[in-house]
């Protein structure tokens, strides 16, 4: 499943990003502070949803510039807390649209968007949850295509599409791009 999952967003990361390659080299993309990449990040998870704990999730993210500065990111993270009831799995696609400042080799941003929680366990039915997320943090550029990305991601999960959250999580992640050019 995981697989799957992660070998069609790669696809999907290639139709969409590999017509605008040959465009972007003559664009000055070098310049602008969004990024067209694709992220693999993991870190820490404290959450707070049947029964509060922490975890090491998984995320993939791919990007694309939508101006100099900000950017639209579609991906998802893939969690297994360990719940009041017993162990589950947490997957939350998501979209944001994220703000990013150019200094050097450093890219600060902020993001902000939204999406849905999948969490799943043996012992409960699946659960489908809107989410609702927010963070910030670094990109700095390692060489041309690569850099490193280190965020903290405050997620809200509510109980219906207009409910108030009644579950969150919190991750501290870190990881590695490749920027598409």
């Amino acid at each position: 499943m995981r697989l799957l999952s992660a070998a069609s967003l790669y696809v999907c990361a290639m139709a969409i990003f590999a017509p605008a390659t040959a465009a972007q080299e003559s664009s000055g993309t070098m310049n602008r502070a969004s990024v067209d990449g694709i992220e693999i990040v993991t870190g820490l998870m404290s959450f707070d949803l049947s029964g509060t704990g922490w975890d090491v999730p998984t995320a993939i993210r791919v990007s694309k510039a939508l101006t100099d500065n900000l950017a639209l990111e579609i991906g998802a993270l893939l969690s297994s807390p360990h719940q009041q009831f017993g162990p589950s799995t947490l997957v939350a696609p998501e979209a944001q649209l994220s703000y990013s400042w150019k200094f050097g080799r450093a890219r600060p941003f902020v993001a902000g968007g939204g999406g849905v929680a999948m969490i799943h366990a043996a012992t409960r039915d699946t659960q489908w949850k809107p989410t609702i997320s927010g963070g910030g943090g670094l990109r700095f550029e390692l060489n041309e295509n690569l850099y490193a990305i280190g965020e903290i991601r405050l997620r809200g999960l509510a109980d219906g599409m207009f409910d108030r959250p009644s579950a969150s999580t919190a991750e501290w992640m870190f990881g590695v791009g490749w920027m598409l050019r």
